[in-house]
Parts: structure tokens; sequence; C-alpha cells
């Protein structure tokens, strides 16, 4: 029986966040990873969905991985696309569409939890 992720909250504002980002945003971040200072993305260490459980896989809503030696679900099978875009965004453009392809996957795959 699987029980009710504890950071559904943190996935509602990571998806508004995703789809409200501005390119202007994404423009003034000078460092070399935007995408982690903006959203906190790529990094269990700043994820707020990791940090929201502890970096507990089996409470986050993406759930833990079984057949995979990575344990994280927002990396891999259906979320690996949107997850591989964010992280090849090598313009601004890029990146916000990214972050706009990545809103628009995960509210068509997780409905359940997001308003």
């Amino acid at each position: 029986m699987k029980t009710e992720p504890k950071n559904i909250e943190a996935f509602q504002k990571l998806v508004e966040r995703y789809e409200t980002i501005t390119i202007e945003e994404i423009k003034e971040i000078r460092e070399e990873y935007p995408a982690e200072i903006l959203t906190g993305f790529g990094s269990r260490a700043t994820c707020s969905l990791c940090l929201s459980v502890n970096e507990d896989c089996s409470k986050c809503v993406y759930g833990k991985n079984k057949e995979s030696e990575i344990n994280y679900n927002c990396v891999v099978g259906n979320n690996s696309k949107s997850y591989e875009r964010i992280e090849e965004a090598n313009t601004p453009h890029k990146l916000f569409n990214a972050f706009r392809n990545r809103a628009k996957h995960l509210r068509k795959t997780y409905p359940q939890y997001l308003k």
C-alpha cells in the first residue's frame, strides 16, 4: 500500500514556480547553473522536494524507484526527458522552455497532487 507523499505542497509550489519563471529572471542569473538557483533543480541538497522530505524518496511525490540503482524517480523513466531538457539547457530561452515543458509534464503525470 502506497502512503500519501509528504511533499505535496512543495510539489505544487515547484510546478507553479516552473510556470512563472521569466526569461528576465533567468538572464539575471550569471552563475553556471541558473536552474539550481531559481528552483533548487539538479541537487538533492538544494531541491525543494528533497529538502521537504529529508531526501527520503519514499515520502516524495515521485516515489522511490525499486527497479533502478537510482532511487529517485524524478530523473528516470517518464520523468527523464523533461529533467534532461532542464539539465542540458544552455541558453535562457531553452531553459525557459524546459521549465514550462517540465511543468506541463508534471501536471499531466501527477494531476492528483496539483490544484
